[in-house]
């Protein structure tokens, strides 16, 4: 999957750490895929040069945690609640259907999806699902 993304990382010169537990995970792969290509590019959009982004999946207790975190230029609190809106975008370019995908396979994998983001300082998305 990161190698999908790897050219638009080098370009903008993002450090990428990783942190990944290793774990036999139970659940829809694809899903879960399709949840951290659609978190890792909106990310990436969101970082400039030299940014940060950092991800992690663990295990903790019954759950599988996914987390995505990135030093970009966050969400403006009057956004924050739409942002998994279908359609919604504050970009130029985009369908708006992103994060709204990430909703949707979350709750497919009855799993929960937080956001949590300042202005100029960058975003967390944190996804827990059943281990």
């Amino acid at each position: 999957m990161l190698k999908i993304y790897e050219p638009a990382i080098k370009k903008k010169d993002i450090d990428l750490v990783l942190d990944v537990m290793d774990f036999k995970l139970y659940t829809n792969k694809t899903a879960l895929e399709i949840i951290l290509s659609n978190l890792l590019k909106n990310a990436i959009e969101a970082v400039d040069g030299k940014g940060k982004i950092e991800i992690s999946l663990r295990k903790e207790g019954e759950k599988t945690v996914l987390m995505v975190k990135d030093n970009g230029h966050g969400i403006p609190k009057k956004h924050i609640k739409k942002v998994f809106d279908p359609f919604f975008s504050t970009k130029r370019d985009s369908t708006g259907l992103g994060l709204s995908t990430v909703a949707r396979y979350v709750q497919m994998l009855e799993g929960r999806l937080s956001v949590f983001s300042e202005e100029g300082k960058g975003s967390t998305f944190l996804v827990e699902v059943k281990a």
